[in-house]
């Protein structure tokens, strides 16, 4: 459920309908909520003093408790999406190595066809694992 809402939250702040859609699903949320204490607590006939206090205590609960939600989802998020880019850089970095191996043996030969293979072969690798870089962090 982390995962759902992190991605959304993630998502949300890039996106105009989905910021308004997350406000206004808050604002219902938080609204429907206070009408509903508001509600108990005149039909329990609390005494006026503590009415606001039990009511702020209730509400900011909700308030803290859905906070922390939503900071855990997009915490968790981003920490599923930094282990990606470094997997993709560590990938990245072994075939690097590997392609470097492959293009020194290339030069092992005498014929000037295979060497043409492997360096075209080697550079067309190189240009992909380029375009694939993760970003620096």
């Amino acid at each position: 459920m982390f995962q759902q809402v992190g991605k959304f939250l993630l998502e949300a702040r890039e996106k105009g309908p989905a910021r308004i859609a997350m406000v206004i699903a808050i604002f219902m949320i938080f609204g429907a909520y206070d009408f509903v204490v508001e509600w108990v607590i005149s039909v329990t006939q609390t005494p006026i003093a503590a009415h606001g206090a039990i009511d702020g205590i209730i509400v900011g609960g909700l308030a803290a408790f859905l906070a922390w939600f939503f900071m855990e989802a997009a915490r968790r998020e981003k920490a599923r999406i930094r282990a990606e880019l470094e997997k993709e850089a560590r990938l990245n970095h072994e075939i690097r190595n590997a392609l470097e191996v492959i293009a020194q043996a290339g030069y092992l030969t005498s014929d000037l066809n295979l060497k043409s293979v492997v360096s075209e072969s080697v550079n067309r690798i190189d240009s992909i694992l380029k375009e694939r870089k993760p970003p620096e962090s």
